[in-house]
């Protein structure tokens, strides 16, 4: 299942189950098969599985694996082969930085199908670009100061003007929406 703006290439056939995800976020849900493996590839990393539930999200700067149920193998160029059990994630920069291990609720995985949005320590500024996937229009963040704090919290994705008001108020930000398609973020 892929999430807003995001692409993918599939590659089915008698004896491999490929997937290139070009951008955005994906959640798959794999049958076990052996003589059919599964794998996906985002970038330079690999991840590769033989039935499990997992979603790997692709930005720019790096690319993220998290394990709902089962295991996955992640692999990338110059970074040792990691495994993850559920709950587990592991975040592989894109410039070559050693990734970064953590952990995360099994059902927390991609909570993006349910329409909402889970971040721990995560900026303004990262939350609001994942809000721009679900809002019409231009949203600004307008004050660099306001776009670095650090911010947990769960957001509505079915409502991501209620999100950002709700972003702006526990961070002393203003919301201000300029005709239907611009929104404007800053400090107050």
């Amino acid at each position: 299942q892929l999430a807003p703006l995001s692409a993918a290439d599939m590659q089915l056939d008698g004896s491999h189950r490929r997937v290139i995800l070009r951008r955005g976020e994906a959640f798959f849900q794999v049958v076990t098969d052996a003589g059919r493996p599964f794998v996906v590839r985002a970038g330079r990393v690999q991840v590769t599985v033989t039935g499990t539930g997992f979603e790997v999200d692709r930005d720019d700067d790096r690319v993220t694996v998290a394990v709902r149920s089962g295991t996955v193998r992640v692999e990338a160029p110059a970074v040792p082969a990691v495994q993850l059990n559920p709950g587990e994630t592991v975040e592989i920069p894109t410039d070559g930085s050693d990734p970064i291990r953590g952990r995360i609720a099994p059902d927390a995985v991609a909570l993006w199908q349910d329409g909402r949005l889970f971040v721990d320590g995560a900026t303004v500024g990262e939350v609001v670009a994942r809000l721009r996937a679900y809002t019409p229009g231009l949203i600004l963040v307008a004050d660099d100061a306001l776009a670095d704090r650090q911010v947990t919290g769960l957001y509505d994705l079915r409502d991501p003007q209620a999100a950002l008001s709700a972003l702006m108020r526990a961070h002393g930000g203003r919301l201000r929406r300029i005709g239907p398609l611009l929104t404007i973020l800053d400090g107050a």
